[in-house]
C-alpha cells in the first residue's frame, strides 16, 4: 500500500485534515496553558489585593507589631546564646541573688512585650494569636496572672472568638483581682496599663491623634476659662472687702494653661490614679458573656452590680445599655415585670428603638395589646422600616425543649443553625449525638441537592473564557464535602452508633474498585453496632470491607431495598462470613420466587456461625425456602417491626 500509486493521492487528500487536527491540538494545549497561567495570576492578584487591604486597614498595627518583633528577636537571640554558652560558663563571683533579680527583671520586661503584642494583634482581629501571646507572657512572668488587665484582655479575645463561657470566667476572675488589689499589684497594673497606653497611642492614625489633641485642647481651654473667671471673681471680692483675711489668697483657684499634649493617667501621682478599665466595665462585660452563654441569672447579677456603680451624670450611654441588657436577661428568664421596668428605664435615659421594640414584645407576652400597639407606633416613628420581635423567641426555650425542636429538623438545617453562634453549635452537635440514628442521605445532609449541584457547577463568563474548566461536581462530591465537616467531630467520638446508610460517596460503581483511602467520610463507619444499609450499596464488596475494617464488632445488620421486587440471584453477592460478632440480620427486601434448573444453582448467601436470627418479609418466604434448609441452626422468622420509613426519600 505504501508503494502503491494510491498512497500519494490519499496523502494529498488527507493532508489538510492532518494539518487541521494538529493545529487544533496545538491550540488546545496552548489554551490550556494560558488558562492555567491565568488562574495562577488571578490567585496571586487576589492574595496581593487581600494583603494590600490588610496593610492599609491595619498599617499602624503592623508597624507596631514589627517594632515589637524586633525587640522580641533580641529576647530570642539572648535565650539562644544563653543556651549555647551554658556548658562553657563558669561560676562567676556575682551574687546569685543579684543575678536572679536581674534575670527576673529581664523576664518581666519581655513578658510586657508579649502583652503589648497581644494588644496589637487583638486590634488587628488576630485573637487566637493574641491569646497565645498572653499565655506566653504569663509563663515568663507568673505575677501577670494576678493582674486584672491580662484577664480582661483574655476575656475580650474569648468574647471575640465566641467562647463566651471562657470569657465570663476571665472577667469574673478580673473583677475579683481588681476588688482585692494590694499595693504591689496596683503598681504592677499601673505599669502594665502605661505600656498598653503607649502601644495603643502608637497604633493610632494621625487623624485620630489630631482629633484627640483637639478634644483635649478644647477641654483644657474650657477649664482654663472657668478657672480664669473664678480668679477674677475672687480678686474683685478681695479688693472690695477689707475684712478678708490675709491668708485668703491661699484659697484662690490657681489658673493653669491649657494642656496640648496627651499623657496616660499613669504618669501622675499614683495615689490619685484611675485605671484604664473601670470596675463597672468589667461587670458589664462579664454580664454580656454570661448572657450569650444563656446563664441569665448570673447575667442579671453582674448587670445589677454595674448599674450600682455607674453614676447617671457620668455615663448615660453605659447605664442605658446596662438597663437594656439586663431587661433582655429578665425577658428570657420570664421575669416580664422586671424586664419591662428595665426597658422603660433605658428609654428614659436614651432614645433606643431596640428598647421600644422589646417593650412592645413584653406587653405582647403579658397580654396587653393596647400598650403593645402604642410602643410599636413609637418605634415606627423612629424608623418606618423597622421590624418587630416575635413574641416567641428561641431563647425562651430550655435546652430540653430546644433538643425536641431540633429532633424534627434534618441535619443540613442543624448545620445552618450551628453556624449562627457557638452556643447554637454546641446544642446542634449534641442533638446529632442524642438522635437514635444518623441517616446519611442526600435529603438529610444537603438542602435541595439538585439545586446545589447546579450552583456548584455554575461558572461566570470570565471563568468560561479565561480560566481552566473545573471538574464536574456530582452529588457524591457534595456529600463528601458535607461529611468531612468538623460539625460531626463530636459524633465521631461516640461508641455503639446506629447509622442508616442510604448514600455514600466512597461507594464505587464498579466491583473490586479500591475505596477512597484516608477519606474523612469513612469515619462514619467506625464503632457501629447497628447498620441500616441500602441493598445496592451492600452489593458493593468495598462497602462491606470498609464496614468490616472500621466496625468489626457489628452486631445487627438491616438491609432494605427501594425496589418493589428484587431478583433472588443477588443472594450470591451477600457475604457476611467475616463479621464474627454479627448476631442478627434483617432482610427488608422483597425477593421474587424463581425456578432453578438444578438445586446447585440456587443462590445462597454466606452467613457466619455467630448469627442467631434472620428476619425476612412475608412475601419473600417462598423465595428463601432453600436458604432456610441451608442454615438449620439459624432461627428464621418474619419481620415484626415496620421499616417502611427507610424506603421513604425524605429524612426522618
Amino acid at each position: 500500500m505504501c508503494g502503491s500509486p494510491v498512497s500519494g493521492p490519499l496523502l494529498v487528500l488527507f493532508f489538510p485534515f492532518i494539518v487541521v487536527a494538529q493545529t487544533l491540538d496545538t491550540f488546545s494545549r496552548l489554551d490550556t496553558r494560558i488558562r492555567a497561567n491565568n488562574e495562577r495570576l488571578g490567585n496571586r492578584w487576589h492574595q496581593k489585593r487581600q494583603d494590600w487591604k490588610n496593610r492599609l486597614l491595619f498599617r499602624k498595627q503592623i508597624k507596631a507589631e514589627s517594632k515589637l518583633n524586633e525587640q522580641l528577636k533580641k529576647f530570642q537571640n539572648k535565650n539562644t546564646e544563653w543556651l549555647e554558652n551554658e556548658s562553657e560558663r563558669e561560676v562567676s563571683a556575682v551574687d546569685p541573688s543579684d543575678q536572679e533579680e536581674s534575670t527576673n527583671e529581664e523576664a518581666q520586661a519581655d513578658a510586657i512585650l508579649f502583652v503589648q503584642r497581644a494588644v496589637v494583634r487583638s486590634s488587628a482581629t488576630e485573637f487566637e494569636k493574641a491569646l497565645k501571646d498572653l499565655a506566653f507572657a504569663q509563663e515568663l512572668d507568673p505575677s501577670l496572672k494576678d493582674t486584672y488587665i491580662v484577664l480582661y484582655l483574655e476575656g475580650f479575645c474569648y468574647s471575640a472568638l465566641g467562647q463566651y463561657f471562657d470569657a465570663a470566667h476571665s472577667f469574673k476572675r478580673a473583677i475579683q483581682l481588681k476588688e482585692n488589689m494590694t499595693s504591689d499589684c496596683v503598681e504592677k497594673c499601673l505599669e502594665l496599663e502605661r505600656k498598653i497606653f503607649e502601644i495603643q497611642t502608637e497604633m493610632k492614625h494621625k487623624y485620630e491623634k489630631a482629633l484627640q489633641s483637639i478634644g483635649e485642647v478644647a477641654e483644657s481651654t474650657r477649664q482654663y476659662l472657668h478657672n480664669s473667671k473664678e480668679y477674677l471673681k475672687n480678686k474683685w471680692f478681695r479688693r472690695g472687702s477689707k475684712s478678708q483675711s490675709v491668708n485668703s489668697s491661699e484659697s484662690v483657684t490657681q489658673v493653669e494653661p491649657p494642656i496640648t499634649t496627651s499623657a496616660p493617667p499613669c504618669e501622675s501621682d499614683t495615689s490619685h490614679q484611675h485605671s484604664l478599665i473601670a470596675l463597672e466595665e468589667l461587670y458589664f462585660r462579664a454580664a454580656i458573656a454570661y448572657y450569650y452563654s444563656a446563664y441569665y441569672s448570673d447575667s442579671v447579677t453582674y448587670y445589677t452590680k454595674a448599674i450600682e456603680m455607674v453614676l447617671p451624670n457620668e455615663d448615660k450611654t453605659l447605664l442605658a445599655s446596662c438597663y437594656y441588657n439586663r431587661g433582655l436577661s429578665h425577658y428570657y428568664s420570664n421575669a416580664l415585670d422586671h424586664a419591662l421596668e428595665d426597658f422603660l428605664n433605658c428609654t428614659k435615659l436614651q432614645q433606643n428603638i431596640d428598647a421600644l421594640k422589646m417593650i412592645a414584645a413584653t406587653y405582647g407576652r403579658k397580654g396587653c395589646p393596647k400598650e403593645q400597639s402604642e410602643y410599636k407606633k413609637q418605634a415606627k416613628l423612629m424608623n418606618p422600616l423597622t421590624t418587630f420581635v416575635s413574641v416567641f423567641h428561641y431563647r425562651l426555650l430550655d435546652e430540653n425543649s430546644t433538643h425536641l425542636v431540633f429532633s424534627f429538623l434534618p441535619i443540613h438545617s442543624l448545620m445552618l443553625v450551628g453556624g449562627t453562634c457557638r452556643y447554637w453549635r454546641e446544642l446542634a452537635t449534641q442533638n446529632v449525638v442524642q438522635r437514635p440514628y444518623l441517616e446519611i442521605s442526600y435529603n438529610n445532609l444537603i438542602n435541595n441537592v439538585q439545586k446545589q449541584v447546579e450552583k456548584a457547577n455554575q461558572s461566570s463568563l470570565k471563568e468560561k473564557l479565561f480560566l481552566p474548566s473545573p471538574a464536574y461536581k456530582t452529588n457524591d462530591d457534595l456529600l463528601g464535602i458535607v461529611l468531612s465537616a468538623s460539625f460531626f467531630d463530636l459524633y465521631d467520638q461516640q461508641e455503639n452508633k446506629t447509622v442508616v446508610l442510604k448514600e455514600y460517596p466512597s461507594w464505587p460503581y464498579f466491583y473490586n474498585s479500591p475505596p477512597c483511602e484516608g477519606s474523612r467520610c469513612n469515619r462514619f463507619l467506625k464503632s457501629i453496632s447497628t447498620l441500616y444499609v441500602r441493598y445496592d450499596l451492600i452489593l458493593s464488596s468495598s462497602v462491606l470491607d470498609e464496614v468490616l475494617n472500621h466496625s468489626p464488632r457489628l452486631k445487627e445488620l438491616v438491609i432494605f431495598d427501594d425496589r418493589d421486587e428484587t431478583s433472588i440471584y443477588d443472594l450470591d453477592s451477600l457475604d457476611f462470613s467475616k463479621f464474627l460478632r454479627l448476631k442478627k440480620i434483617i432482610l427488608y427486601v422483597n425477593y421474587r420466587a424463581e425456578e432453578y434448573s438444578t438445586q446447585s444453582s440456587s443462590p445462597i448467601p454466606k452467613f457466619p456461625e455467630c448469627v442467631e436470627c434472620v428476619e425476612y418479609l412475608v412475601t419473600s418466604k417462598e423465595a428463601l425456602q432453600h436458604v432456610f434448609e441451608k442454615y438449620p441452626n439459624i432461627k428464621f422468622q418474619e419481620i415484626k417491626e415496620d421499616y417502611s420509613y427507610l424506603k421513604d426519600s425524605t429524612s426522618v
